[in-house]
């Protein structure tokens, strides 16, 4: 999981950015925490939110810690819906998705970047694209997921009998 965090935060930092206008740029970052938050538990997800917005944080021009906290929060809040990630339908772990990169873009984010000094005016724009982008990351999550949760699915031990 560590070298493909690596790889869509540098991805969404060089490469996807000059490509995809910003509007429509997704955070892969995001949707592997929170898809892997959701499967192995808020430690599992709250590490990886750590790590990852620690190496977003290595190529970000956001004040040091921003990313940190961001990606951090929005793993630990994934991983405590881990309980009812795998018994709903299918629609849960998208939504989870939106709702993580609504609350991150427009809460954490905002209120990090006005700790640390920078004025935030969150108007029309912005959360047009915070909208447009949650339902872009939304629905990559929708084709991750079945990935992520063959590659990072808890299995049960080999002695325990499968119920």
């Amino acid at each position: 999981m560590i070298p493909a965090l690596v790889v869509a935060v540098l991805a969404r930092s060089s490469v996807l950015s000059v490509w995809l206008p910003t509007r429509v740029l997704p955070d892969v970052a995001l949707i592997l925490i929170v898809l892997y938050g959701g499967l192995r538990g808020w430690r599992h997800g709250l590490a990886l939110g750590l790590l990852g917005g620690s190496i977003e944080g290595l190529v970000s021009a956001a004040p040091a810690g921003v990313p940190v906290f961001r990606l951090g929060m929005v793993g630990l809040g994934a991983g405590m819906c881990q309980s009812r990630f795998e018994r709903t339908g299918v629609l849960f772990p998208p939504a989870l998705v939106a709702v993580a990169t609504l609350v991150a873009d427009l809460l954490l984010a905002a209120l990090a970047l006005q700790a640390a000094g920078r004025v935030v005016v969150l108007g029309g724009p912005l959360a047009a694209d915070i909208a447009v982008q949650s339902v872009v990351n939304a629905g990559l999550s929708a084709i991750a997921l079945p990935i992520i949760r063959r590659l990072f699915a808890p299995r049960p031990a080999t002695g325990e009998p499968l119920s």
